[in-house]
């Protein structure tokens, strides 16, 4: 789907506003994935990125609180692996907060197109050093999501 500036500017700062840039690996085993996710309380807001970008999935949940009483219901849109990665090259010209995330998730995504032995299903095949720039760029996100800059630090 071919998206105008504007479509492109809304999803880049919905995903830096209300969203997530996540790589998580299967416990025990070489296999992980990318995931774009952007949460609101509003189900139009995540119905959105859905409409524009026609791929990912919709969900919903209601939180219970400390004291057992029910929270708001929020929605979550959230798209995986090669989805994920289409949306993150669409809209990187346009992220501001999350950019750094989203370029170490694509180099991540890269070592998953680019390792030899790569193939479908699960059991696959990854080489050490394929595995270990996967986790180093990983770590790297985890870092850069975590940290909340002053404005000292990006003026």
């Amino acid at each position: 789907m071919v998206l105008n500036m504007a479509e492109l500017g809304w999803a880049a700062c919905a995903i830096d506003a209300e969203g997530t840039i996540t790589h998580a690996t299967v416990r025990g085993e070489n296999r992980s994935t990318i995931r774009v996710s952007v949460f609101n309380t509003d189900p139009r807001f995540v119905l959105k990125m859905r409409t524009l970008f026609g791929i990912g999935t919709v969900t919903s949940r209601v939180r219970v609180g400390r004291t057992g009483k029910t929270e708001r219901r929020s929605y979550t849109w959230t798209a995986s692996q090669r989805q994920a990665g289409r949306i993150l090259e669409q809209v990187l010209p346009h992220l501001v907060i999350k950019r750094e995330q989203a370029e170490l998730a694509l180099a991540i995504m890269a070592t998953m197109r680019n390792s030899p032995g790569q193939g479908k299903g699960i059991g696959r095949f990854v080489p050490p050093e394929s595995w270990a720039l996967r986790q180093d760029l990983s770590a790297r996100l985890k870092v850069v999501r975590d940290h909340r800059p002053t404005l000292e630090e990006v003026s």
